[in-house]
């Protein structure tokens, strides 16, 4: 779920993970911000400035029954939900700056939780931001994935989420142009385990987490996948039993020479190129003199083979 500004001014869409069947969900004459799905996946929560300033809202999945849950003179911003889906989270100006805030999800029960002088916000995303933002500090200063990044991956056993994998451009200039991309599948009813990282220029940083069920990451526990000079392209895998990274395929060039082809023969997907390695869930790599071509299953995203 997401916000777009293509028809006019920001609305609420949805779409499938591979872009497929995007769906407008709401259409009002201001803006509809900062969408987060319940963990069930039957609600959404976002922000609105339709009735004047910024409240939280949510409505079901497919757009239906909007429903206004706060009314306050200041913005109302950032919502999410809880991981066991009964309460909302969210930052709000109201006491003169922002602090975060819960409430119960039909808006009752209005708790401020934090009372400082600095600002507070919390994540747009619902289990990734809540846990991960309560029990530990993952970008920034002091974060367990480093300083900054340029967009992640999250991988999910129902709806709790499992690993997490950060990326990041080698320039930050170049950071728009990264791209991610669900390998197609012959079967179209099967769940996406196998994802492309590609960037314009080369990726400068890949990071990934398997125990965010159990336990909050560290600098010492997140898993740096080794880029060398000129990677511009990572092939990531899940796997459909554990929603863990079962697979990273670091590659060179994206474009001509040494860019990494598919080619899918039943559940079995076949890359060539020139991987740098092939790197396990446990962060081993198991092929450090690089390969040529890697076998992943599409269907439980595990890793078949290399040469």
């Amino acid at each position: 779920v997401f916000n777009s500004i293509r028809d006019g001014n920001y609305e609420i869409y949805s779409m499938n993970s591979d872009g497929t069947s995007q769906i407008r969900l709401t259409n009002s004459a201001t803006d509809d911000d900062f969408p987060s799905y319940s963990p069930d996946g039957n609600k959404i929560v976002f922000s609105s400035s339709r009735d004047g300033n910024y409240e939280i809202y949510s409505m079901n999945s497919d757009g239906t029954n909007p429903t206004r849950l706060t009314n306050s003179a200041g913005g109302d911003l950032y919502p999410s939900y809880s991981p066991d889906g009964n309460k909302i989270i969210f930052s709000s100006i109201r006491d003169g700056n922002y602090e975060i805030y819960s409430m119960n999800t039909s808006g009752s029960g209005l708790v401020r939780l934090t009372t400082n002088s600095a600002d507070d916000f919390t994540s747009v995303k619902s289990s990734f931001g809540t846990f991960g933002y309560a029990t530990s500090k993952l970008l920034g200063t002091d974060g367990a994935f480093g300083t900054a990044g340029g967009g992640f991956l999250l991988g999910q056993k129902g709806a709790t989420t499992t690993s997490v994998v950060t990326f990041d451009s080698a320039a930050v200039a170049n950071r728009a142009n990264l791209r991610v991309a669900a390998q197609t599948l012959a079967d179209t009813t099967a769940s996406n385990l196998v994802f492309t990282v590609t960037a314009s220029d080369s990726l400068g940083s890949l990071k990934f987490y398997n125990e965010f069920a159990t336990a909050a990451p560290t600098v010492a526990t997140v898993v740096p996948v080794t880029l060398p000079t000129g990677t511009t392209g990572v092939v990531v895998s899940f796997d459909a039993a554990t929603g863990k990274v079962a697979t990273v395929l670091p590659y060179a060039a994206n474009r001509g020479a040494g860019s990494a082809k598919s080619m899918q023969s039943g559940d079995t997907i076949t890359y060539t190129g020139s991987f740098s390695g092939v790197w396990s869930g446990d962060g081993d790599n198991k092929a450090p003199s690089g390969a040529s071509t890697v076998r992943l299953d599409a269907k439980t995203g595990v890793l078949l083979g290399f040469d």
